[in-house]
């Protein structure tokens, strides 16, 4: 199982990792992914993950991991070997808020982002499941 959150992660570590799918070639979708072969769905640490799953990402707070949705899977060309993953972030309030604006939000609520970063696979602490609000309602 992957260490508790907020463990120093140890990169020297072999990972527990496999794809599950053969390479696909793609278009890059932004200048951090190129045009590199990718794959949809892997096994980390026994858990399968797929691309559009969301996930909990090491952070240096074990009270606020990072969560992302998983773009797509990767091998680091310039790391042979090395799996990462092309994650899209969502942000919690509080990180965006200023300290003199009042503002109200609910708890656990986060706010989706187009902001995309690869990332080592063992980074990831599990799986979440991020639900989406009709704002429509709202108006």
């Amino acid at each position: 199982p992957a260490p508790p959150m907020g463990t120093p992660f140890d990169y020297s570590e072999p990972t527990d990792a496999f794809w599950l799918d053969p390479p696909a070639k793609r278009a890059a979708t932004s200048s951090l992914s190129p045009n590199l072969p990718s794959h949809s769905h892997c096994l980390y640490e026994g858990h399968p993950f797929s691309a559009g799953d969301c996930v909990l990402v090491e952070s240096n707070s074990p009270d606020a991991p990072f969560v992302c949705r998983i773009v797509s899977f990767f091998e680091a060309p310039d790391e042979p070997g090395v799996m990462k993953f092309t994650g899209r972030w969502f942000y919690r309030p509080e990180a965006d808020v200023e300290d003199d604006v009042n503002v109200s939000y609910r708890p656990r609520e986060l706010f989706a982002s187009r902001h995309e970063d690869p990332n080592d696979i063992r980074t990831i602490r599990g799986r979440c499941f991020v639900l989406r609000e009709d704002l429509s309602r709202h108006e």
